[in-house]
Formats: C-alpha cells, structure tokens, sequence
C-alpha cells in the first residue's frame, strides 16, 4: 500500500496523479519556452519602464519640495519687510499729522 500510494502522488513520476506542476509537461518544448521567454521579457521591460517613471516622478518631487521651501523663504522676506515699510509709514504719517493744520495739503479745505 506505502509503495502505491507514494507513486501516485509524487509529482511528475508519470500518470495522471494530477500532483504534476501545469507546465512541467510542456517544459522541454522550444515553443512554449520561447513564448514563455518573450512574455517574461515584455514583463521585465514593463516593470524597467514603471521603475523608471517612479523614479522620474520622485526626482520631480525633490525638485518641487525645494521650490516649495524656497519660495516659502522668498514670500516670508516679502511679510517681513511688508510690515517694515507699513510701519515706517504709519511713523512717516503720524509724525506729519502732528503738525497742525496747515500741514494739509492747500488746495483740500
């Protein structure tokens, strides 16, 4: 019984054990194997292609992220001195305003 129950199952000891890989049949065919060989080569080319891309994308990314960080410094200079000059204006102002009534311009009554 051991020795018929062991041949039935091994996989590829012949027969119909139903065990045996799919392609284990068809694996010693030029064709099969050369079909298989043109698919594994499109999926290989495939994957090169997307890595390719993701890595395009990603060195796009760095570049943008450093704009962003730059342009955030460049904006944050523009606020301060924006403050600066509104409040050199608002001294400007007030200290003219101090002078009386006949600072104004002449022809505004």
């Amino acid at each position: 019984v051991r020795g018929s129950v062991a041949a039935g199952s091994v996989p590829g000891a012949g027969g119909a054990g139903g065990g045996a890989h799919p392609g284990a049949a068809a694996a010693g065919d030029p064709n099969t194997l050369a079909r298989e060989n043109v698919i594994l080569k499109r999926a290989v080319a495939i994957q090169n292609a997307r890595q390719q891309e993701h890595e395009a994308t990603r060195h796009q990314m760095v570049e943008l992220q450093r704009l962003v960080l730059s342009y955030q410094e460049r904006l944050q200079n523009a606020e301060q001195t924006n403050y600066s000059l509104g409040v050199h204006l608002k001294e400007a102002m007030g200290a003219r305003s101090h002078g009386g009534v006949f600072d104004r311009n002449p022809d505004v009554f």
